[in-house]
C-alpha cells in the first residue's frame, strides 16, 4: 500500500536497503553462531500513558524496545540516546535517561550485557520512523510487551514494580487496561 507524500522511487529505495538490512542481520547470526561474543546492547523502556514503546525492525521477526548494540567503547548512556534517536526519530538529554538496570541475556548464540534506561514522557511523541531500519513503532501494555518478549518478561515484572500503579496492563491485571 502507498503511502501518501512517499514516491515510488523512495520506496524502491527504502524496500533495497530492508533487503541489504536482512542480509547483513544473517550475516551476523551466522558470525554469532560460529565465534558466541560477548556484546554490550542498550535498550530504552519508553512509558507515556502508562503504556511502553515497542518498534519492528525490518531484518527480524518480531517486536523490540527501541535500542542496539553499542559501538566500540561507546557509553551505554550514549549508545541508548543515539539508537533512540535513530529508530524513533526521540532526542533526549542524560538527565531524561536513568538507567533502570544491567541485565545479562543470552541471545542469538551471544552473552549480552543489556543495559536498560527509562524515559519517561509526559506528552505523546512524535515518532518518526525511517522504514528502512524501523517499520512499526507503537505502544502496548505490559502485558501485550511481556506476550510479545518473553525473554525480558522477569526484567518487565521488576520494571513493572519499580513503578507501581505507572504501567496500563500487568499480566495479572490485563482486563483493567483501558480500551
Amino acid at each position: 500500500m502507498p503511502i501518501p507524500g512517499r514516491s515510488s522511487a523512495r520506496a524502491a529505495v527504502d524496500a533495497c536497503h530492508r533487503i541489504g538490512l536482512r542480509l547483513a542481520w544473517l550475516g551476523l547470526r551466522v558470525f554469532f553462531f560460529i565465534f558466541r561474543p560477548r556484546l554490550r546492547a542498550s535498550i530504552v523502556l519508553v512509558r507515556w500513558n502508562g503504556r511502553l514503546l515497542l518498534v519492528t525492525n525490518s531484518y527480524r521477526a518480531g517486536s523490540g524496545f527501541p535500542g542496539g548494540m553499542l559501538k566500540w567503547r561507546e557509553d551505554p548512556q550514549k549508545g541508548a540516546r543515539r539508537e533512540l534517536e535513530e529508530e524513533v526519530g526521540l532526542s533526549v538529554g542524560p538527565e531524561a535517561l536513568p538507567l533502570f538496570e544491567v541485565f545479562p541475556q543470552e541471545k542469538w548464540c551471544a552473552r549480552i550485557e543489556l543495559h536498560v534506561f527509562a524515559l519517561d514522557l509526559e506528552r505523546e511523541p512524535t515518532l518518526e520512523i525511517d522504514r528502512r531500519e524501523v517499520i512499526e513503532a507503537g505502544f502496548c501494555t505490559l502485558a501485550e510487551a511481556s506476550h510479545q518478549l518473553p525473554e525480558l518478561r522477569e526484567l518487565l515484572e521488576r520494571f513493572a514494580a519499580a513503578i507501581p500503579g505507572r504501567l496500563v496492563g500487568s499480566p495479572d491485571e490485563e482486563s483493567e487496561a483501558p480500551g
